[in-house]
């Protein structure tokens, strides 16, 4: 009879079975949980032009310097033109108007720049003058343009020999007056600075001792105790 009823009871597993089931597929992860999607931020569009905020006084400032630059540029061309003139060109062929113009624009550029250097950090007034005697007048002045177009002429009179010697003046020379002109800049500065009256009121700095005259104390020191 026992047997008969264990043999009619019916399967248990069929109904664990849905359980564990339902228990896989509602954790599918045995682990920690995995981190959160970040989603990214959405980039803000560019702001046209014409909408950028920008300061009156640093835009008025910027067209006062563009002037400036220009300004400078009439007048380096127009005694650049002047000296071509005066000079016009040597009979041996070489253009000595424009080896006379870029020399001495060599020689100003680095006077000036030099002069202004040595000022310190460079001002308002400094960067006006930069740009209005170096880049205006200096740049308007001298002309490497035409340099090359009367290389390129003589080149094709086949006039090598005045080609080769024109472009290594230029050159030279041009590193020439540069160096002299930034030498007598620096020792205008040294100078005009020597001349300066002391002021009484500074104060003095005491010298640092070197690593030797410490050593030689400390020795000296030893010995006395």
């Amino acid at each position: 009879m026992a047997m008969g009823l264990a043999a009619h009871q019916p399967p248990t597993v069929g109904l664990i079975a849905p359980a564990s089931l339902h228990e896989e597929q509602a954790c599918p992860h045995t682990g920690p949980p995995p981190p959160p999607r970040r989603t990214a931020l959405p980039l803000p569009l560019p702001l046209p032009l014409s909408r950028v905020h920008r300061p009156r006084g640093r835009r008025n400032h910027h067209l006062g310097l563009v002037g400036l630059v220009a300004a400078g540029g009439v007048v380096g061309t127009s005694a650049s033109y002047a000296t071509t003139l005066w000079l016009g060109t040597a009979g041996s062929g070489l253009p000595t108007a424009t080896l006379a113009v870029n020399l001495v624009g060599c020689f100003l550029l680095g006077l000036l720049l030099e002069a202004l250097g040595r000022r310190g950090p460079e001002t308002t007034r400094m960067q006006a003058a930069r740009l209005g005697l170096g880049t205006g007048v200096v740049g308007g002045f001298t002309t490497f343009s035409s340099l090359a177009e009367e290389l390129a002429l003589l080149v094709h009179e086949h006039a090598g020999g005045i080609a080769v010697l024109y472009a290594a003046v230029s050159v030279i020379g041009g590193l020439v007056a540069t160096v002299l002109g930034i030498t007598l800049a620096a020792g205008h500065h040294r100078l005009t600075s020597s001349d300066l009256p002391e002021d009484p009121d500074a104060e003095e700095v005491p010298a640092v001792p070197d690593r030797d005259t410490l050593e030689a104390d400390a020795g000296t020191r030893g010995e006395q105790r």
